[in-house]
């Protein structure tokens, strides 16, 4: 991202009380996979880190998983939730 980083967008998310209680999903996908970064990405409350796929097909496919995945968790604020 030209402006910020992904570290720098996830604690403005954390600072607004109306985004934070959104329960927005935070992964980061990046090309950068160091050990370093990755570390510092989990020390903050994040839910994926993934480094991109090479190749266009391979590409599609992880981002076709990783939306799949955000579309069958619950979490609050998600809506009426199936009775069990």
């Amino acid at each position: 991202m030209p402006k910020m980083n992904g570290l720098e967008l996830r604690q403005r998310i954390e600072a607004n009380q109306t985004l934070k209680q959104r329960a927005i999903p935070f992964i980061f996908l990046t090309t950068d996979a160091s050990p370093s970064l990755i570390e510092e990405a989990y020390e903050g409350t994040i839910q994926g880190f993934f480094k991109k796929s090479v190749g266009h097909e391979a590409a599609k496919e992880q981002l076709r998983w990783i939306m799949g995945y955000w579309q069958h968790c619950l979490y609050p604020y998600s809506g009426p939730q199936p009775k069990q």
